[in-house]
């Protein structure tokens, strides 16, 4: 709907996580696009948002002292880190920053990110 052709939907998924809700905002004064899908399994929640940028980035993600890894997909680079309460996957394409965060290991979020990539 939006001309989204970076980054699309998630492959895989953990096992029993659905696709519970989608929010957009878009503003198209200022031509201001964010994405929430929210990911449920039972009552744990994963988020992937997508947010465009023009002049940057502008989300912050807070992480805990513990180590980022970094991956590449595609000529992307892909942060993998934890948060107090959760996992993360952050990245940036041309125009969108994406973040998928969620209570599963950072492993199992590498394998969601890369299904987004494998289609």
């Amino acid at each position: 709907t939006y001309g989204i052709t970076e980054v699309s939907s998630p492959a895989w998924l953990p096992d029993g996580y659905t696709l519970n809700d989608i929010d957009v905002i878009y503003l198209a004064d200022s031509d201001f696009l964010y994405i929430n899908a929210e990911y449920t399994c039972e009552d744990q929640v994963m988020h992937f948002e997508i947010v465009d940028y023009t002049a940057g980035p502008i989300v912050q993600v807070e992480k805990t002292s513990a180590p980022v890894e970094l991956f590449e997909i595609d000529g992307i680079d892909v942060y993998l880190f934890e948060n107090i309460n959760n996992s993360a996957a952050s990245w940036l394409t041309d125009h969108f920053e994406c973040h998928i965060t969620g209570v599963v290991d950072v492993e199992t979020l590498k394998h969601v990110v890369l299904s987004i990539y494998s289609k």
